[in-house]
């Protein structure tokens, strides 16, 4: 089967929406793929870092709660963090545990620390123990 010469020929070709279309995700794409190969060689391998602050007390029944909030400003994940709180009475010092399952590099978690008796602290120093990098 034969063409006629007076015909164009049959061609797949595109429009402007389609290259337009084409380029940006193209540009995109390239994009993406060139932040991904600058975080993997810019990034320094190092341990995790948290950082721990008070949040919000408050007191329930018989109990005092505290909110803990851990950062992990370093480029490791954390896990089974511990983190042993003290809060300074008048009278006395109290102590509480907390575990945190998982903080991811740059992530954040909020714990609650629970203490017997509701009076309120004078200060709450809080103190990581140890954690694991899975």
């Amino acid at each position: 089967m034969s063409q006629n010469p007076s015909e164009p020929p049959d061609r797949n070709t595109k429009n402007r929406l389609e290259w337009t279309v084409f380029g940006i995700s193209s540009l995109l794409v390239l994009g993406a793929v060139g932040f991904l190969i600058l975080t993997a060689v810019t990034r320094k391998d190092g341990p995790a870092d948290l950082r721990i602050a008070i949040g919000e007390i408050s007191t329930r029944s018989d109990s005092t709660l505290v909110t803990v909030i851990i950062t992990n400003e370093g480029t490791k994940t954390a896990a089974a963090v511990k983190i042993h709180l003290t809060a300074t009475y008048p009278a006395e010092e109290r102590e509480s545990d907390v575990d945190v399952d998982f903080v991811p590099r740059g992530g954040r978690r909020e714990a609650i620390a629970v203490f017997s008796g509701t009076e309120r602290p004078l200060k709450v120093v809080p103190k990581v123990v140890g954690y694991v990098e899975p």
